[in-house]
């Protein structure tokens, strides 16, 4: 979760400090794994340029709506982001390490997905839209 938060961050602050990832950055954390789902999406194309490439690598395109995708995100990652504020979650997290990192990431994947705009602003919705359309 920490790496998550930190590619993200990377990817969509460029004044974070952070250097972008680029595919070895990637390899790094995910060489173990067989799959990974939707990830690179707000992780950049820079870190998945290499894989873009290779004719070994497979990629599995879905497309939805951009209205189902946007009342999913908020249906979801937006929930966690608003409970995270609430009463047990403000308190739960600082005693749950990986509770806390999991909310950690959860806010900051909206915030990439909404243009730094958290679950009910008044421009969440049309940034969630038109980041989905790009």
């Amino acid at each position: 979760m920490k790496v998550f938060t930190e590619a993200i961050i990377a990817n969509h602050n460029q004044l974070s400090g952070i250097k972008r990832y680029e595919t070895p950055d990637l390899e790094r954390w995910a060489d173990t794994f067989q799959c990974l789902m939707e990830i690179p999406s707000y992780i950049g194309s820079r870190a998945m340029r290499g894989y873009i490439e290779d004719p070994d690598v497979k990629f599995i395109v879905t497309e939805r709506s951009p209205e189902k995708w946007v009342r999913s995100i908020d249906n979801t990652i937006g929930e966690a982001v608003k409970e995270a504020h609430k009463f047990p979650l403000n308190i739960l997290k600082r005693f749950d390490s990986e509770l806390g990192h999991f909310l950690h990431l959860a806010t900051v994947m909206y915030w990439a997905y909404a243009d730094g705009a958290n679950p009910g602003d008044a421009d969440s919705e049309a940034a969630l839209y038109q980041n989905y359309v790009e």
